[in-house]
């Protein structure tokens, strides 16, 4: 009775969990193999861990990239290490080894589906109705999301982390952070240690919002359980990720994060215009970082169009190595989306919200804030000064944050367009929107492998 009553309560959450996955499923089977950013460098480690049964380390020749003169071992490989089971698990059931990349692709299919859950236990407890489906279609549904969830890279547990992340967030604050929501949210920091940097700005705004509930309450919360569960947090984390910042300071002569060593591999590697001594950069072009998010630039031998035009584009929906973009109109309907959301959330928020909350309210609006602005401005550092790539995966982190603020000005809009007398479904139709975009941008994916 108990199953019953649960697939009851939660059939439509359930639906669309596999609504989900079977779209990522049916995505990843269609993009040749290595038609995505970097795939082939990423699978390599998947297949080295699977071939050999270890962890390789960055030099290794099989992993290293002939052009660019260095592998992504330098950077965590957690992701990589569960491709690796299931590429494991798809050569017991007698997979062609030139078809095991597809096993990998499923473990991120899985990860991806696990964002799923996660966005729809966010939705609920932070949207009623229509509301959870508008946040959760907003987010799991947009093209870049799900092509991002159907090849073999890190950015899908990177996701995957700051959604559980945002739901410990979630629950801290409402049970004043018990030692249920300190444990998840490490798990959570674990995960981001272990999957991207560009993810890492989660892990400033948990200190920011941790130390931050404690300021605004340290009168009835005791500083030795602020400082208690802090250590719990930072144990549990140390435990499940520390493993690897330790193996890398000892194999990279203290280089916790690997960078150093990465470069200067790629220094003696790399074709000679891949040096990172060879890179142009917009700062070493002399470029302010103004002209280059909004002006041209000359890239090599080609000139790009406007950083923020190309990120911009790219966090929307840009396929293959971003050479396979969406219809103009899917970008205008996107667009529109996030206008009116924009615009919505800014009305609520300075009509309502801002008189209504008190200081856990705006600190909370502002660690979602930071948390959007961090991977966005760490993302225009490194292409103004390490190496020009505009590149909406690069900021995808900025999602889950994004899209709550979206979902928001959508239904307040809708409800303020109600109170007017204009019945205006601006949430189906948002979610009718996205639907229709993202199906469309499947079919385009189709007929290019096809044609491939």
């Amino acid at each position: 009775m108990q199953t019953k009553a649960f697939f009851k309560t939660y059939q439509r959450e359930i639906f669309f969990v596999l609504f989900c996955f079977f779209f990522y499923f049916a995505w990843s089977q269609l993009i040749p193999y290595n038609n995505a950013p970097d795939e082939d460098m990423r699978y390599d480690i998947a297949h080295f861990i699977f071939k050999n049964g270890v962890l390789p380390f960055g030099n290794e020749p099989e992993i290293v990239n002939p052009l660019w003169g260095q592998s992504y071992a330098y950077q965590p490989i957690f992701a990589y290490q569960i491709a690796a089971v299931f590429m494991q698990a798809g050569a017991l059931f007698g997979m062609a080894e030139d078809q095991l990349y597809l096993a990998a692709r499923f473990a991120n299919t899985l990860i991806a589906t696990g964002t799923v859950v996660l966005v729809l236990a966010i939705g609920r407890k932070c949207f009623n109705g229509k509301g959870v489906y508008l946040f959760a279609v907003l987010v799991c549904l947009l093209p870049q999301f799900v092509f991002i969830s159907s090849y073999v890279n890190n950015d899908t547990l990177a996701l995957f982390s700051t959604a559980l992340i945002f739901y410990s967030w979630i629950l801290g604050m409402k049970r004043h952070w018990d030692l249920k929501s300190c444990v998840v949210m490490a798990v959570g920091l674990s995960l981001c240690f272990l999957s991207y940097y560009n993810a890492y700005g989660f892990i400033l705004c948990s200190v920011v919002l941790y130390a931050g509930d404690y300021l605004i309450n340290r009168k009835k919360w005791p500083l030795r359980k602020f400082l208690g569960l802090g250590l719990v947090i930072i144990g549990i984390c140390a435990v499940l990720a520390g493993w690897w910042f330790v193996r890398s300071a000892l194999l990279h002569d203290g280089d916790f994060f690997g960078m150093r060593t990465s470069a200067a591999l790629a220094e003696q590697l790399a074709q000679p215009a891949y040096k990172p001594s060879q890179h142009m950069t917009p700062m070493n072009s002399g470029y302010s970082i103004l002209q280059m998010l909004f002006t041209s630039y000359q890239n090599m031998d080609k000139v790009s169009p406007p950083w923020i035009f190309v990120t911009y584009i790219s966090f929307l929906g840009n396929f293959g190595f971003m050479s396979i973009p969406m219809s103009k109109i899917a970008y205008v309907v996107l667009t529109g989306i996030f206008g009116v959301g924009g615009v919505g959330f800014l009305l609520w928020w300075f009509k309502e919200a801002r008189k209504e909350e008190g200081a856990r309210g705006h600190l909370w609006t502002a660690t979602l804030i930071l948390a959007i602005l961090l991977p966005i401005g760490l993302s225009i550092w490194y292409s103004y000064s390490s190496d020009y790539q505009p590149q909406g995966r690069y900021v995808i982190t900025a999602l889950i944050p994004l899209m709550y603020f979206l979902a928001k000005g959508l239904v307040w809009a809708e409800n303020a367009l109600r109170s007017k007398g204009l019945a205006i479904p601006v949430t189906l139709l948002t979610i009718f929107a996205e639907v229709v975009v993202v199906f469309y941008a499947f079919c385009g994916n189709l007929a290019a492998a096809v044609l491939s």
